[in-house]
């Protein structure tokens, strides 16, 4: 484990003994920009340091705003860093001025970043960012008098920044009109050793080996071998089709075109000019096989497309939970949105969200294409999908042997079915998107005996249970307007229920029986979660609570209440759940008890 896990680690632990303070996920922050972690993880744990509920105890915040700024910039996000820039109270630092520079150049604010630049350059002379960012970003501004003016102030200075910073030199040989300064700074880089290089040292290299060829210093076929030598690493579509205008001979003309014919290596492309790659294209035979963006530079693709022979199959969106399917570009075959997958009507919906680009300034003798972000590319709404699919499966992780399938028609579902490792143990029916009837094999056994009836706005009426497929239901619940609700058991199947309990909107509670000796009705009255009252037939009788179970005796306690009462709850809690009622000898007593609402009453005859 590095340093930097080891602190960011201690930062952790201290965030959860004192989440106030702002250090510790600044600490976080400064931990993962060491170890190259995803821009958007970092910025994560700059913004939760900057909420104005924390307070800061060791470091600035000031440094925090700055790191934050740095990292909008570098996002795209070039109003939110001005704004935060603007926001900084205490002195000017050279991280500001060049935070600012390059977020007036993403912006398109040409003139004032040429402002800020000169007036940097002057606040901050050995500071070799300044003249590197002007350096790279003229190059794609297109010239005019202050562009010839900037760069010039910078190839006046070059010697300042000649033991700082080299690469400069390469930057420069665009800008700088003598032919034999140009040479000297090419071999002033290209001969300068490995040992001060950078991380961006490949692409350096890479647009040293085009300067060379321009220049003259390398032939056509070593700067080709020599640009493809970066194949696996991934060379920068800016320099590969450089490398075609320059190529000129038929010979090195066809040996190039052979090398692209082929090519199973890797393109790269920064599309903004801001030195940050956005762009990844894996190539197999010289067909695109996976092409990865990311336009926000925040570390976390947007889109990775996956291809056939050059041909999109599969995009899969930041998230990685949503995986668009395609049948035959841009017609989206099904949509993978867990715990959702939608199965598009046949040709009902396209989406193209990536475009392929040939590269005209190729040779023209052969057709390689590339993949360009389409200029509309945000993904539609699932509301749309919806709208146009035929059916949705839906899986979740707990339970991945089982699957709900949803039948839709103009986006509304129709039917519905669940399966459990492949069997239908559920089914429901819809009318104008509602549920109409559910039917449900709880016990797995092929036979629907549960029947749920909802509704018109899809809330439930009555659920049925027929166990033994006799068209006779032995449980029932219903459900009313007012907001109560019975539940009916018929324990002998003879189509009239043996009890019943209900309960009304404000919590009242009944029970009610048929005695089995006199044929009366029993009315239990239960209020606040006690059982208040009997009624048999006319007649009230007392309903008392067992000294010590959970046990309401009709009438009066009687004698040996506490042996009598475990056996008739151990004979319930051994019984089946849907054994609401028995009469039961015990001790030489007809015991007949009934178990319903969460309460067992007991009547000894």
């Amino acid at each position: 484990m590095s340093k930097w896990d080891l602190a960011s680690n201690e930062a952790r632990t201290g965030a959860s003994f004192d989440p106030r303070l702002a250090d510790f996920s600044y600490v976080e922050a400064l931990c993962l920009t060491a170890i190259g972690a995803a821009r958007a993880d970092i910025l994560e744990q700059l913004e939760l340091s900057l909420n104005p509920d924390l307070f800061w105890r060791r470091y600035n915040n000031n440094d925090a705003v700055r790191l934050t700024a740095r990292l909008y910039a570098e996002t795209c996000r070039y109003d939110e860093a001005l704004a935060l820039l603007d926001s900084i109270t205490d002195m000017p630092t050279a991280d500001a001025d060049y935070i600012r520079i390059f977020s007036l150049y993403g912006a398109g604010r040409i003139s004032e970043a040429r402002d800020a630049a000169v007036f940097a350059l002057d606040r901050w002379p050995f500071d070799c960012r300044f003249p590197r960012i002007v350096l790279q970003r003229e190059n794609s501004t297109g010239e005019d008098a202050s562009a010839s003016e900037l760069t010039a102030l910078v190839l006046s200075r070059l010697h300042i920044w000649e033991k700082l910073d080299r690469e400069l030199f390469l930057y420069a040989v665009r800008f700088e009109p003598d032919p034999k300064n140009r040479e000297r700074y090419i071999r002033m880089y290209r001969g300068m050793g490995n040992s001060d290089l950078n991380n961006s040292a490949q692409r350096l290299l890479q647009l040293s080996c085009i300067i060379a060829l321009e220049n003259g210093t390398l032939t056509e076929k070593e700067a080709i071998d020599e640009l493809f030598s970066y194949e696996n690493d991934g060379i920068e579509i800016s320099n590969l089709v450089a490398l075609s205008s320059l190529t000129g001979s038929r010979e090195n003309r066809e040996y190039l075109a052979s090398l692209l014919d082929n090519y199973s290596g890797i393109l790269i492309d920064d599309t903004n000019n801001d030195g940050i790659t956005d762009t990844f294209i894996s190539y197999e035979l010289g067909r695109p096989k996976q092409v990865v963006f990311d336009p926000d530079q925040d570390g976390y693709p947007d889109y990775t497309v996956n291809c056939d022979y050059g041909t999109p199959v599969e995009i899969t969106l930041r998230n990685k939970e949503v995986l668009i399917s395609y049948d035959l570009y841009p017609v989206i075959e099904s949509v993978k949105n867990t715990p959702r997958e939608y199965i598009l009507n046949p040709g009902a919906f396209s989406w193209n969200p990536v475009s392929w680009t040939r590269i005209e300034e190729l040779l023209p003798e052969i057709t390689f294409y590339i993949f360009r972000l389409s200029e509309q590319h945000a993904f539609p709404g699932e509301e749309e999908i919806i709208q146009r699919s035929a059916f949705y499966l839906e899986t979740e992780k707990a339970s991945p042997d089982s699957e709900l399938r949803v039948v839709l028609e103009k986006g509304m579902p129709v039917l519905s079915e669940f399966r459990e490792t492949g069997m239908l143990v559920s089914w429901t029916s819809f009318a104008n998107g509602m549920p109409v009837l559910t039917k449900e094999d709880r016990n797995n056994d092929g036979y629907f005996e549960t029947t749920i009836i909802f509704n018109r706005d899809g809330s439930i009426s009555s659920i049925q249970i027929d166990q033994n497929a006799n068209r006779i239901n032995e449980y029932e619940e219903f459900y009313y307007p007012d907001g109560s609700f019975s539940i009916h058991w018929d324990t002998d199947e003879d189509g009239t229920a043996d009890i019943i309990w209900r309960k009304d909107a404000l919590g009242r509670e009944q029970t009610e029986w048929v005695h089995p000796s006199t044929g009366l009705p029993v009315v239990v009255t239960v209020e606040n979660g006690i059982p208040v009252s009997v009624l048999s037939g006319s007649s009230y009788f007392p309903v008392v609570k067992d000294p010590k179970e959970h046990l309401w005796w009709l009438g009066n306690i009687p004698e040996n209440s506490s042996d009598l009462s475990k056996k008739l709850i151990d004979f319930f809690n051994r019984s089946a759940a849907s054994v609401v009622s028995i009469t039961v000898k015990i001790d030489e007593k007809i015991v007949y008890a009934v178990s319903t609402g969460g309460f067992l009453y007991a009547e000894i005859f």
